[in-house]
């Protein structure tokens, strides 16, 4: 395997949490719900940590706080119940990472980043919703002309 694709596969979450990280921005500031903010930030962070060499009982306890904070930011959201499953994946990760298991990391990576796909689908079905919400209010500003929805 070329050293590029080994490059490109251990750089392509960060990228993914980027665009989800700007998606949520965008959706807080043009007045939608700032959870997904604090959710693409906490598990962005979370999985720095897993990449690192972070003491077991640190990972494991920053994980509990942030799968926490997480829990709480979704109680009036029950439908996104389902990206809780993204910090016991980054669990999974890095426990299969520190106990050298290396033929479930392809399946936990992968998997990861389905949950992070469909965690962008669904920041991009909000961003739609609130597009239609603000369509009704169409005035023929410059702003609206522009695109900035």
């Amino acid at each position: 395997m070329p050293s590029y694709c080994f490059k490109f596969n251990q750089y392509l979450p960060h990228l993914i949490f980027s665009v989800l990280f700007f998606y949520a921005a965008k959706l807080a500031i043009l007045g939608g719900t700032g959870v997904y903010f604090g959710l693409v930030l906490g598990f962005w962070l979370l999985y720095i940590l897993a990449q690192s060499n972070v003491h077991q009982t640190w990972f494991y306890g920053i994980t509990a706080v942030i799968s926490f904070c997480s829990a709480w930011m979704l109680r009036e959201n029950l439908s996104l119940m389902w990206v809780l499953l993204l910090p016991v994946l980054i669990s999974a990760l890095y426990w299969a990472r520190h106990t050298h298991l290396t033929q479930y990391s392809a399946f936990l990576r992968c998997t990861f980043l389905l949950g992070l796909l469909a965690l962008g689908y669904t920041e991009q079905q909000s961003l739609v919703q609130l597009k239609q919400h603000y369509a009704s209010f169409e005035t023929g500003e410059t702003w609206q002309k522009l695109g900035a929805l």
